[in-house]
């Protein structure tokens, strides 16, 4: 069973490259969830190439949303109990810290200037208008 799924989080360790046994090149990274009292750690994984660039431009520390395939298995270590291993082979990457790109800085505008006393206009309660 394949569960496509997007997750928000914190990456919790920088992505780093490395080959695989096969000899394929993939970045591998964790992404932390705050859900709840008990974090849940995400590993991420990419072996194409834009996706293992996306992932390598991430920091330590930087909010992200990752979508792609989540194997989900249930991990048994020697001594301990088990727990559930999430790794989430990734298909898109969206980091969610604030554009580099340089703001443009609004037009200036001048404030009004208030009306010297020959600039203002008449008084409106002696006019001509019968009440």
């Amino acid at each position: 069973m394949t569960i496509y799924s997007l997750v928000t989080g914190v990456v919790h360790r920088a992505p780093r490259e490395d080959t695989s046994k096969a000899g394929k090149p993939y970045v591998a990274g964790d992404l932390k969830l705050n859900e709840g009292l008990t974090p849940i750690f995400v590993r991420l994984v990419a072996f194409s190439e834009p996706q293992r660039a996306e992932l390598l431009q991430l920091r330590e520390g930087g909010a992200v949303s990752v979508s792609g395939r989540l194997d989900s298995k249930i991990f048994s270590p020697n001594h301990g109990e088990p727990r559930v291993s999430h790794t989430l082979f990734v298909e898109s990457v969206l980091s969610l810290k604030k554009s580099s790109r340089p703001k443009v800085a609004p037009a200036a505008t001048e404030p009004p200037k208030s009306a010297g006393p020959e600039e203002r206009p008449p008084d409106f309660h002696d006019d001509a208008l019968p009440f």
